[in-house]
């Protein structure tokens, strides 16, 4: 499934953790299948990966979501954090 809504910048720290981070913020009427597009993306991860959980304890992947709203928007912000695996599940949505 190519994303819509979600565009990501890409990070990496200097112990070779990648992160993703990315920010909509559609008008109105886009809301709902942003709330969508973000649902099957994790729900996508988690099937892969397994839940999410802190990379240092030992889970492949890792999430920070923050929906906010203002006035007559709706923000989304999703980080995503972890290594080759996440890049390669995350690689099929990005390049779609």
């Amino acid at each position: 499934m190519p994303l819509t809504y979600l565009e990501f910048d890409l990070s990496e720290d200097t112990q070779g953790l990648l992160s993703w981070s990315a920010l909509a913020c559609p008008a109105a009427e886009h809301t709902p299948a942003l709330h969508r597009e973000v649902q099957a993306l994790i729900e996508d991860l988690t099937r892969q990966l397994g839940a999410a959980g802190p990379v240092d304890e030992g889970h492949a992947w890792d999430m920070a979501l923050d929906i906010g709203r203002e006035a007559d928007r709706t923000t989304v912000s999703l980080h995503l954090s972890g290594g080759d695996a996440l890049a390669e599940c995350l690689n099929r949505w990005i390049d779609a």
